[in-house]
């Protein structure tokens, strides 16, 4: 049973009158136990022995209102607990409204981070052939430097000679 401070009023009474002849019930089947000299009488029935303290109509008096009781406490609990689960559905639609919504957005991130990274993905490739361009450029034009240098190198040479040989010239006298 929950504690007597959440539960509602009409279930603490209920809960009080129940105890009162939960009470007065143990005061009787109490008194039935109590041995008088070496005297106990043998009950049949628990029933049996509430009539001997009791009448009839009192002992159905007693069932009947533990009965009713009974079935008031039933629907007062179950009233508590419909409420709770109400609560507690109302909290995890909450929840479920939070995830929800924490998976649209970590979705939509996820989605951008990837586009990001092919984007990026793209301009590394963009980069590396551009690389690779300017690498082949670099390697044709050192290679167009070098035929230079060595058609100059070449040239010098011919030049030294057609200056020899026009020194030569100039040196004849004719």
């Amino acid at each position: 049973m929950p504690s007597s401070s959440s539960a509602p009023p009409n279930l603490r009474d209920c809960a009080a009158a129940c105890k009162k002849d939960y009470d007065d019930l143990l005061a009787i089947v109490t008194a039935l136990a109590a041995k008088k000299g070496n005297s106990q009488r043998p009950w049949k029935s628990f029933s049996a022995a509430l009539s001997h303290r009791m009448n009839a109509g009192e002992v159905q008096d007693l069932k009947s209102r533990i009965e009713d009781r009974q079935h008031v406490m039933s629907l007062l609990l179950s009233d508590m607990l419909n409420e709770r689960v109400r609560v507690m559905s109302n909290e995890v639609s909450g929840l479920q409204l939070t995830i929800t919504s924490w998976t649209t957005r970590t979705n939509a991130w996820y989605r951008r981070l990837l586009d990001k990274q092919q984007s990026l993905g793209q301009q590394i490739e963009t980069l590396n052939q551009q690389i690779r361009t300017l690498n082949r450029l670099e390697d044709t034009l050192r290679g167009a430097i070098e035929s230079i240098c060595s058609e100059l190198r070449g040239l010098s040479l011919d030049t030294q000679e057609c200056q020899q040989s026009m020194n030569i010239l100039n040196s004849l006298d004719y």
